[in-house]
């Protein structure tokens, strides 16, 4: 990965219109894109390279993206990824739960489920869901239904 210039990102989030999906601050206006404020640059970068190279194409939203990668360079690709990585991260959104279902999920995140091998969330993704080790993408500050559709797409292949 280029070493990213956040300011020329900036300017290319808004002529190759990411902006109208991700947001002028990379907070995304619905509920059907993915905010990339405070998300880790080389997790949006291999995004971005995936879109491109035609690694990653889960449904239309992809499409999309697909086609509007095919002209930005790998150089671009690191400034629009330094850019996002560069803006604060907005505050998770969580629906509220139930208590008993609250302690599922606190359990999952915090000690996973041996029993199906699941490793915890937080072990790879960090506790308040801030991205983690190895560039794992921050969860923090999706959107419910972002993050429901992206667990789908990842159990269905």
């Amino acid at each position: 990965m280029p070493r990213g210039d956040k300011q020329r990102g900036k300017a290319l989030n808004q002529t190759h219109m990411c902006a109208s999906c991700h947001g002028n601050a990379g907070v995304a206006p619905t509920a059907n894109w993915t905010s990339l404020a405070g998300q880790r640059a080389a997790y949006t970068y291999k995004s971005l390279l995936d879109y491109q190279t035609g690694g990653r194409h889960e449904d239309a939203r992809a499409t999309l993206m697909t086609v509007s990668v095919q002209g930005l360079t790998r150089q671009d690709m690191a400034d629009l990824a330094e850019f996002y990585a560069s803006l604060p991260a907005q505050p998770s959104t969580a629906p509220v739960l139930d208590s008993h279902t609250h302690q599922q999920v606190e359990k999952l995140v915090r000690r996973g489920d041996p029993s199906r091998l699941i490793t915890p969330c937080a072990s790879c993704h960090g506790a308040q869901g801030q991205g983690g080790i190895n560039e794992t993408p921050a969860l923090a500050g999706q959107t419910v239904g972002g993050f429901t559709r992206t667990m789908l797409d990842y159990r269905d292949g």
